[in-house]
């Protein structure tokens, strides 16, 4: 005979809906600053644009710009412990902010296995012309007063403003950079530049060091960086096409490979490249990029609709750089869940998920939140992530908040780095999740204990099956961290299952002689 659950329960059961989301793929880790995120004011407007594990230890590293009141960017670097805590060992009282200059930028950052930590911007001069930059931190923090000018080195590369957005490191330990920089005409030329470990540049590399990609017009950019298995150079970013015929800016996603030698690499894609047009006469833009072991590119970024809202969009390539026609939808994932959600970092993970973060929300400077979205490799849904299968989102403040950088952790669980504002500041935020059902508890081995139907929709009768169960003491609901969801006693062995978030939980049987348990998962 069903016995229905106590009113009493099905009230804790209300109250713990938030809990129970500890323990699901993509739910907050509360052992980060107890509730899964963290936020940092160093000022003004502050925001993070990358961020890592340090080889060794569980200490998360993350760079950005703090801007001060006069306006001026700071590069920042920081470093917090597994906690969230700023780290006191590090720069001053966890943080390092250059001040050397008129204006400098962090974008990507590098910890080595020796300690030392690379950092990779740009900065201006007393002119407000910016060049390249490239710091060395030692692993307390501090300047490499070794390196360069206390720590730092500039590069001009072009007529005026050169960038560099994203770093990765070869195996001889060369830095490779990609960014942009301003040609005798006027346009932003996308470029990759490599540097030897002691700060000169390589040039056994494209042209004198630097590696451009011939443009036509003005606003072009490689704003990410990555390496494929046989060393060879991938890049994304952006592509000028003429102003539309109404006036709009036209920009088309660009993708492109080259060679460890610095050269276009033929054998990808259209001589070496992609220029690939979502929208036809309206901006789209790569903001992301990672390769997988098979030497496959995925590519994410955003594209403009005719209102002027924006879809994330995902892209895949395969080692030739043919698109992926079965990815996604005919080749496209596109993710419109808002008026406005663009994709700015992906992780392809060691679970074979496909990982993206970004924003999601309105229009400018509305309300928005941190996005972060788990697909397979094919570009489906993974049903099994957050609470709608694809997709969870994260509030920071009350008004922009974006998600710019993400890393995984050798734990398993994965960090966050952007910004969140409430409309006049912005603070450097992070934010953790977990990403895999993190089981504190042992499942019993003793035979014959099952439940069915398993999976188990709320709602739906669920019956349990097993040796020893003639006199249940009661009944228990537990996240896989072992937290109690709701308990009941002297159940009978069914019962209606309560309406419960998706996911995999663990249902525990107590009798007068044992103790058993048995994992549950609970489907929409």
């Amino acid at each position: 005979m069903k016995k229905n659950l106590p009113k009493s329960l099905l009230t804790f059961l209300l109250s713990l809906f938030s809990a129970m989301a500890f323990a699901q793929p993509g739910a907050l880790d509360p052992s980060f600053s107890n509730d899964g995120k963290v936020w940092y004011d160093f000022g003004f407007q502050d925001n993070i644009t990358d961020v890592v594990q340090q080889p060794g230890d569980d200490k998360i590293l993350a760079v950005g710009t703090a801007i001060t009141t006069a306006f001026s960017g700071k590069l920042l670097v920081l470093r917090m412990l597994a906690d969230g805590s700023l780290d006191p060992s590090f720069g001053n009282n966890g943080s390092f902010i250059l001040q050397s200059f008129n204006e400098s930028y962090a974008y990507s950052v590098k910890p080595m296995a020796d300690g030392s930590i690379w950092v990779a911007g740009t900065a201006a001069n007393d002119q407000f012309v910016f060049s390249v930059l490239l710091l060395k931190l030692n692993a307390n923090g501090t300047p490499d007063v070794g390196f360069g000018t206390n720590g730092v080195m500039t590069y001009d590369l072009g007529q005026a403003d050169d960038f560099a957005y994203d770093m990765e490191i070869d195996a001889s330990g060369r830095l490779i950079l990609s960014g942009k920089s301003l040609n005798a005409n006027f346009q932003n030329e996308p470029i990759i530049l490599r540097i030897n470990a002691d700060g000169s540049i390589d040039t056994q590399f494209g042209l004198d060091g630097v590696a451009r990609f011939a443009v036509m017009n003005e606003d072009n950019n490689f704003y990410r960086i990555a390496l494929d298995a046989q060393g060879r150079i991938v890049v994304a970013g952006h592509y000028a096409l003429p102003i539309t015929p109404d006036g709009q800016t036209n920009l088309d996603m660009l993708v492109a490979r080259y060679t460890a030698a610095g050269v276009l690499d033929a054998s990808f894609g259209n001589g070496g490249y992609h220029i690939v047009p979502i929208s036809q006469q309206y901006t789209e833009s790569a903001f992301a990029l990672d390769v997988d072991a098979s030497s496959n590119v995925y590519v994410g970024g955003y594209t403009t609709l005719l209102d002027f809202s924006f879809d994330a969009i995902l892209l895949k390539y395969d080692a030739s750089g043919l698109a992926d026609s079965q990815f996604g939808n005919a080749g496209i994932f596109r993710f419109d869940e808002n008026v406005q959600d663009v994709f700015y970092d992906l992780k392809v993970g060691s679970d074979n998920k496909l990982y993206a973060c970004g924003t999601t929300g309105g229009f400018f400077f509305d309300d928005r939140d941190f996005l972060f979205v788990r697909l397979n490799l094919d570009g489906s849904a993974d049903n099994t992530w957050g609470e709608n299968g694809q997709f969870v989102t994260t509030t920071i403040d009350t008004s922009f908040d974006e998600a710019n950088a993400l890393c995984f952790q050798s734990d398993g669980r994965a960090v966050l780095g952007g910004k969140g504002s409430n409309g006049t500041n912005n603070d450097a935020a992070f934010v953790r999740y977990f990403l895999s059902d993190e089981t504190g508890i042992t499942p019993s081995a003793i035979p014959g204990l099952s439940c069915s139907p398993n999976p188990v929709v709320p709602g739906q009768s669920l019956t349990i099956h097993g040796n020893n169960l003639s006199s249940i003491q009661g009944i228990q609901l537990l996240d896989l961290q072992g937290r109690l969801i709701w308990e009941a006693q002297s159940l009978t062995m069914s019962f209606t299952m309560p309406s419960t978030p998706p996911g995999t939980y663990l249902l525990r049987l107590i009798t007068p002689n044992v103790v058993q348990t048995q994992k549950l998962v609970v489907q929409r």
